[in-house]
This record gives structure tokens, C-alpha cells and sequence, in this order.
């Protein structure tokens, strides 16, 4: 019989490979189960097909995925790279699982199912189909008084609010993680509606999670790591700063590293969508054209 994993030198969440694998196969039940909710409630109720909720199963939506995990992956990077110099991490060692007499490849593999599957169900309920109906749904409601630009101003507000709600919670959550997060989902909508799509989306967040959690070794929003390329230390006495159990997203640093992302945003897609003459239809084509691409 195995014993307990050996107890770890740093301040961080921690999870076996084989809790992991778990975990991986009931994001991915939780993943198909959204992408069949959405597809069937916007047949049926919307009469709009998938496509309208940003998803394109074509060269286009993988290269804005290729894009998104690029500036995901670049903008934690910097963030981390930011810490390291302030001196609230350090790095404590190279390729780690946190059962040594688990495979570190294996369990990095159930990580990379894990997040994948986690993107598609945040993303798709989130930025897909909450953030277009609501927007739809306010100019409906108010025929004449809310023009399609504010109706999508309100809605970037009421799913950022709702996707910090449902982290209310994650391990180590505080009033400053959950004001991050509130931030990350109105960048996660800018997303959406500068590029036309949810690819873009599904590779930043795929991307910001996969290398925050199992490049860099740090908690993503309080998720435990299993296995680790980097093993980085949080300073144990420095918790409001590298944000603790929560990871970086309960830091200081986290609104400045989605500026930089929606900075390569608008580099990357420009803000052509954001014209007046793009945004003020009454009957609302313009927004399902703009989510459409």
C-alpha cells in the first residue's frame, strides 16, 4: 500500500495524478454536456445555429485558438516573470509531480484534458451563449431605448459578474480575486467580439490556465497542481501579493496582465467591430453578423 505523497517544501494546492485523471474525465462530460446544451437551446429556442455563438469548426477558428493560447500563455508568463523579479516567488526546481511514483508526462496529459475541457465549458455558456442573449434579450425588452452598443455593454457586465460568482468557492478566494476575475470576464468578452469568434477565447483561457498551472507550477484560481515543468515558490509571508492557495489571479498583478492581453488583442484583430455602424442595428443583425465573423 502507497503511503502519503511526501509533504512539499513550498505553499501551493497539490493533487495526485490519479485524482487528476478523475477530474479530467468529469470536465470533459461537463464540456460535451455544454456544447449539446447550447447547440440544442439555440436550435430550438434561439433558431440559431452553433455557428452564431462564435464556434466555426474551421482553419480560421483554429488559428484564432493558435493565436489565443500564444497571448495566454505570453501575458502569464510576463506576469510571473514580474513576481520572480519582486521576489515573491522563486523557482524551487524543474519537472515535479507531486506523487514522485506517478509519471510526470501522464499526469501532465490528464492536465492538458482537464484544461481544454474546462475552457469549453466556461467559455461557450459564458461568452457564447449568455453574453449574445443577453445582449439580444435587453434590446428586445427595451425596443427603441437600448441600442445594440449598450445592450452589449450590459450584458459584458452581467456575465463578467456571474463567471467571478461561480468562483466564489475556489481555494483561497478573496474579494481581490473575485474583483480579477470580474475583470477577466469582460476580457474574455472583448475576446469574442474584436475577433469575431470563441476560438480566440478558448485558446487564451486554455492557454493562461495550462502554463500558469503546469509550466509555472502556480494555483489557477485555487486548481491544484499535479505535476509541474517549473516548480515556483509563492514567499509564504507574502500572500496578498502572489495571491496564495488562489494563485496569481488573487494578486495585484492579474488586471495588468489582461490589459496586456487585450493590448494584443487589438494588435492581433484591430477594433474595426466596435464602429458605430456595426453595433447600432435595432433588429440586432449586426451583433450576430459580429459573432457570426
Amino acid at each position: 500500500k502507497k503511503g502519503p505523497p511526501p509533504a512539499q517544501p513550498y505553499f501551493t494546492n497539490h493533487v495526485r495524478g490519479a485524482m487528476r485523471c478523475r477530474h479530467a474525465a468529469l470536465r470533459l462530460a461537463a464540456a460535451l454536456a455544454s456544447v449539446a446544451a447550447a447547440a440544442a437551446v439555440s436550435a430550438l429556442l434561439d433558431h440559431r445555429p452553433l455557428a452564431a455563438l462564435g464556434v466555426r469548426l474551421d482553419a480560421r477558428f483554429a488559428a484564432d485558438v493558435g493565436l489565443g493560447v500564444g497571448v495566454g500563455a505570453l501575458i502569464v508568463t510576463a506576469m510571473t516573470a514580474a513576481e520572480l523579479a519582486c521576489g515573491w516567488v522563486r523557482v524551487h526546481g524543474f519537472l515535479e509531480s507531486f506523487d514522485a511514483s506517478e509519471k510526470l508526462s501522464l499526469n501532465l496529459f490528464y492536465d492538458v484534458l482537464f484544461h481544454a475541457a474546462v475552457s469549453v465549458n466556461e467559455e461557450l455558456p459564458m461568452r457564447g451563449w449568455l453574453l449574445l442573449n443577453a445582449a439580444d434579450a435587453l434590446c428586445a425588452a427595451f425596443p427603441g431605448a437600448v441600442g445594440a452598443g449598450v445592450a452589449l455593454l450590459l450584458a459584458v457586465a452581467l456575465e463578467s459578474l456571474l463567471f467571478a460568482a461561480l468562483h466564489l468557492s475556489s481555494p483561497g478566494a478573496s474579494t481581490l480575486s473575485l474583483i480579477n476575475l470580474t475583470i477577466g470576464g469582460a476580457a474574455a468578452a472583448a475576446n469574442v467580439l474584436l475577433s469575431g469568434g470563441l476560438g480566440f477565447a478558448l485558446g487564451w483561457h486554455f492557454g493562461w490556465n495550462i502554463v500558469m498551472g503546469n509550466v509555472l507550477g502556480r494555483s489557477t484560481s485555487g486548481i491544484p497542481v499535479s505535476a509541474t515543468v517549473i516548480v515556483t515558490v509563492p514567499h509564504p509571508a507574502l500572500e496578498a501579493l502572489h495571491g496564495g492557495a488562489n494563485g496569481p489571479e488573487g494578486g495585484p498583478l492579474a488586471p495588468l496582465a489582461y490589459l496586456l492581453g487585450l493590448a494584443l488583442l487589438a494588435a492581433l484583430y484591430g477594433l474595426d467591430r466596435w464602429r458605430e455602424g456595426e453595433l447600432c442595428d435595432p433588429a440586432f443583425e449586426a451583433l450576430h453578423a459580429a459573432f457570426k465573423g
